[in-house]
């Protein structure tokens, strides 16, 4: 439905230029057809948006709850990977820190857009902007280890952490796990 819902938005854009664009005069049929292609365009886009909302809501395979578990389990992984990461080599600062993102980080970040329509959007940036800003810095401190920067992949390592646990304690306050 996404397609013939962007096909229709293109096609009734195209006439619509087409017949108003005064090519000896304007072609108000033209106009007219092309704005009925386009509003059928928006109402398919909008019902396929909602379809996908609805499913992604019902079939995302993870409950509030679980998702409010692997948040924990990133923040306490993170955390012990800050305390940790003075001692290991660069080389297996960046492993660590590759199988963190795609063990723990990866599922988690995939299962928490399903949950916008649950906790709001002003809710939900206040909890997860925290939690996206925490993840790119533990992706920086990644890039920072396999560079071989030490300095930068601690220092980055250690604000994400705090990051996640802003976001942590932001999710602690919210009554979103109850929200199913």
């Amino acid at each position: 439905m996404r397609l013939r819902a962007h096909v229709l938005l293109s096609l009734g854009t195209i006439l619509a230029t087409l017949g108003g664009a005064r090519l000896p005069v304007v072609e108000w049929s033209l106009v007219a057809v092309g704005a009925a292609v386009l509003v059928a365009g928006g109402v398919l886009h909008r019902l396929d948006a909602r379809k996908q909302r609805e499913a992604g809501a019902s079939s995302s395979g993870t409950s509030a709850a679980a998702e409010v578990e692997m948040l924990r389990a990133v923040s306490a992984e993170v955390e012990r990977l800050c305390e940790e990461a003075p001692a290991l080599s660069l080389e297996d600062l960046a492993d660590r820190l590759a199988a963190l993102e795609t063990r723990t980080m990866g599922p988690l970040g995939e299962s928490i857009p399903h949950r916008i329509a649950a906790m709001g959007g002003e809710r939900f940036a206040e909890v997860f902007g925290d939690y996206a800003a925490g993840e790119r810095l533990v992706h920086r401190a990644w890039s920072a280890a396999a560079d071989g920067h030490r300095p930068e992949a601690l220092r980055a390592l250690e604000a994400g952490a705090r990051r996640i646990r802003a976001a942590l304690a932001a999710l602690d306050a919210t009554a979103w796990p109850q929200q199913r």
